[in-house]
């Protein structure tokens, strides 16, 4: 036996579209003195931001990476993209610290393990890791490393006696790595 159905209360489905009608046109007009509260609290918000930050904005950008227990910094502006290592396609006859070849938007670009280049020993656990594409005066590299920490405005430090001639000086406990060095010695072995 079927249930008996009420009937529809047309006048009722109208008011309910009116209201809806009226807050989407609410919700659509620019308030300008909504506007002014929303504008003064978002300068505020950034001027906080900016006397937190404080001291930590001298030096220049670098981002700080990880390969086992060591952290290093790469100049930034020598940065043009990170993306996640899949994989490789290896080149016979290449250098170990080479990995292999990548395609990036139609264009082949070489991948080189920092670790290896650095002669850091082999970890048990290799995690995937990140490749970051590195350009300075025209080159280009991928950079394989296995984390990616963060962005950090750093001070460099002239280190005594680095310990590979691809780090130029420390900073804050990060090895701060020479960017043209890494170039360099692929131009010449490439």
């Amino acid at each position: 036996m079927k249930g008996t159905r009420k009937p529809i209360d047309w006048e009722a489905v109208k008011g309910r579209l009116a209201a809806s009608q009226l807050a989407l046109d609410r919700a659509l007009t620019v308030d300008e003195s909504r506007l002014q509260d929303i504008y003064r609290r978002r300068a505020v918000q950034l001027a906080q931001r900016r006397v937190h930050a404080g001291a930590s904005t001298t030096g220049l950008p670098w981002l700080v990476v990880t390969l086992g227990a060591e952290r290093y910094g790469i100049a930034l502006r020598d940065v043009v993209e990170a993306i996640p290592f899949a994989r490789c396609t290896p080149v016979p006859g290449a250098r170990s610290e080479l990995l292999g070849v990548i395609n990036v938007r139609g264009e082949v670009r070489s991948v080189v393990d920092l670790a290896r280049l650095l002669g850091l020993p082999k970890t048990e656990e290799k995690r995937a890791g990140y490749i970051l594409l590195l350009r300075r005066q025209g080159q280009e590299i991928g950079l394989r490393v296995e984390q990616l920490e963060q962005v950090r405005l750093l001070s460099f430090e002239e280190a005594a006696g680095p310990p590979s001639p691809y780090v130029k000086g420390r900073s804050e406990g990060v090895l701060l790595l020479d960017t043209a060095a890494l170039l360099e010695r692929m131009k010449d072995e490439g």
